[in-house]
């Protein structure tokens, strides 16, 4: 009887039918459980593969790992929890937004988006590059989303529900690392581009053997951190993807920085003729800049379209009969009343059942002219109250307003990929395989030509090549496109609408407020008595100044000052100039002080 295969992280037998493994010291090394392929690839990608040359035992099986994970994963699968992220498209499926870390380039988003939609009960997942968010619908009888983001992390990315604070902080540790990466990469490629200068030149006009060999150990030095920690991405990308037999163009960059980086420490210690330390300084150093650009772009535009998610207040005030409290949002439900008071945000969707005011809705609907409001209509979350305090009993929450509905479609336009980024997705990774069968077929025939220079010539057509822009251009062009349009307030809501643009030949505008920027200006005064338009102006401005609504901004601050003012919600203001009882506003409110109404004045 054939003895059962030991798991060479843990020592346990292998399960029969299991097929769990991974690449240690050039050789395939058979895990037993998905734990162990997990913490073992890990330990591999983290650069400790010494730990397994000096151990003495076996390490404790990686179940336990895996159980302690999937345990502090299920959290998220409790009712109270998800309901800040999660949204049920019907009794059967849901959908939720969970930021993933670790995607480096459009591949990772292929890699990521292949392998959940492999998983039973997954509807459907699409990444966002820009803000690596991923859109995931399944089934909730058939799979929890504990497990799904148990295998994203499987795959080498951590994942967890999009939460504004924590996005933030990932935001600025990233930001840190490309900077330190960047930082060091730039500091090297400069120091030995200086030693370059003097071998360059040496070769040419002469120099000492023992001067050359100092000058090359010096690059060594500077160059090892660059490749070993500015270089680290792209080997953990390649490395990643190769385990998931997928290609990216992280995959012919990774070979060309070791193979450089190999043959110049082969050449250093055997005292070769060429070292190349300065290219692997120089290449890292240019590809981190472009995907340093490339994060910028993606980084203002999900600031941009974050300060719409920020529109909601932290806290409310509960009415509860005659009694009020402060609550957090967190808390508040559906049935519940709160107090808005004047100039304040709208928390939720609900009904007014007390108060008459304005809203303004410019930030949701686009529409500047604030909207009059009364007992039983409708306010929505992120709207602004402009005049009186209103009472709101409480409909949606949360997911279910309509401010989380429309950054639900502003999210989903940007994580919907256009044609012509699916088509650059697919592309790349048959480029890349064609790039790889480009340079064996280029140094097998160097190496018939002439031997001494095939080596070199092959990792130039790697360098040459690598279809960085294939993969980066189209991606970040969208982005910038789309935040862009989003900062001067045009909302993208669908993926092909930038691609279509290029094609249409007529544009239909649907509402005013698309059009106007809600700055109103006082064009100008028409007087039907005995008063100049000076003193016309001075009464309306002084009138203007106790109200906040937005055609008021158009007048000026008025030398004089009105007394007694009365705001009247959606007719006017009344005030008292020296004496003398003032109206503006509607017609009807203001012929009402002379007891008279707007057909009596009509001619």
């Amino acid at each position: 009887m054939q003895q059962p295969t030991a798991c060479y992280h843990c020592g346990l037998p292998v399960p029969t039918g299991t097929n769990y493994s991974v690449v240690i010291g050039d050789a395939v090394r058979t895990m037993c459980c998905p734990g162990c392929q997990f913490v073992a690839q890990t330990i591999v990608e983290t650069g400790l593969v010494d730990y397994y040359h000096y151990r003495t035992t076996p390490a404790i099986t990686a179940e336990p790992v895996k159980q302690e994970l999937l345990n502090e994963l299920r959290l998220y699968d409790r009712d109270d929890i998800q309901k800040d992220f999660v949204v049920d498209l019907d009794q059967e499926s849901a959908e939720a937004v969970v930021i993933i870390e670790g995607i480096s380039c459009a591949a990772c988003i292929w890699l990521i988006e292949h392998q959940i939609k492999q998983l039973n009960g997954v509807l459907s997942c699409t990444v966002n590059l820009s803000n690596n968010r991923a859109r995931i619908q399944w089934e909730s009888k058939n799979i929890l989303l504990s497990e799904i983001l148990l295998a994203i992390y499987e795959i080498g990315y951590s994942a967890h529900p999009y939460q504004p604070a924590k996005e933030d902080a990932i935001i600025q540790s990233e930001n840190r690392n490309f900077i330190r990466r960047l930082g060091i990469s730039g500091i090297g490629m400069m120091q030995v581009a200086m030693y370059a200068v003097a071998l360059y030149a040496g070769a040419f006009e002469g120099m000492a053997v023992e001067h050359r060999d100092f000058l090359r150990w010096i690059s060594l030095i500077i160059t090892t951190p660059v490749v070993f920690y500015s270089a680290q991405p792209f080997f953990s990308s390649a490395t990643r993807n190769l385990k998931n037999h997928h290609l990216n163009m992280d995959v012919p960059v990774s070979i060309a920085i070791a193979a450089a980086y190999g043959a110049s420490i082969w050449s250093t210690l055997s005292q070769g003729q060429d070292v190349y330390f300065d290219s692997v300084c120089m290449f890292t150093f240019f590809l981190l800049l472009g995907r340093f650009l490339e994060f910028r772009a993606r980084r203002k535009m999900d600031q941009t379209s974050h300060a719409l998610s920020q529109l909601l207040p932290t806290s409310v005030t509960l009415v509860n009969q005659s009694d009020y409290r402060m609550a957090s949002l967190r808390d508040l439900k559906a049935k519940d009343k709160i107090l808005v008071k004047t100039g304040q945000v709208v928390a939720a969707d609900g009904i007014i059942v007390e108060g008459k005011t304005s809203i303004n809705e410019a930030q949701i609907t686009g529409e500047f002219i604030p909207v009059q409001k009364q007992p039983n209509d409708k306010v929505i979350a992120g709207s602004i109250n402009l005049e009186n305090p209103i009472t709101v009993e409480i409909t949606d929450v949360g997911q279910q307003t309509r401010l989380a509905g429309i950054l639900r479609m502003l999210d989903q336009a940007r994580t919907d990929k256009p044609p012509i980024a699916i088509l650059a997705d697919n592309f790349a990774q048959y480029f890349v395989g064609f790039v790889l069968v480009l340079a064996m077929i280029v140094a097998g025939s160097w190496w018939l030509i002439e031997p001494t220079q095939a080596f070199w010539i092959t990792l130039s057509v790697l360098v040459v090549t690598c279809p960085c822009a294939l993969s980066l251009a189209t991606p970040t062009a969208l982005t910038a496109a789309t935040a862009y349009l989003l900062k001067r307030g045009f909302m993208i809501t669908h993926s092909h609408t930038i691609e279509g643009l290029a094609q249409a030949s007529h544009i239909v505008f649907d509402k005013t407020g698309t059009l106007t920027q809600g700055k109103f200006v006082l064009e100008k005064i028409l007087t039907i008595h005995q008063i100049t338009k000076h003193q016309c102006h001075m009464i309306a401005a002084a009138l203007e100044t106790h109200s906040e609504h937005p055609i008021a901004q158009a007048f000026k601050s008025a030398p004089i000052t009105a007394t007694s003012v009365k705001v009247e919600t959606g007719a006017g203001i009344e005030g008292e100039i020296e004496g003398v009882t003032y109206r503006i506003g509607h017609p009807d409110y203001v012929l009402a002080l002379s007891g008279k109404s707007l057909r009596d004045a009509s001619p």
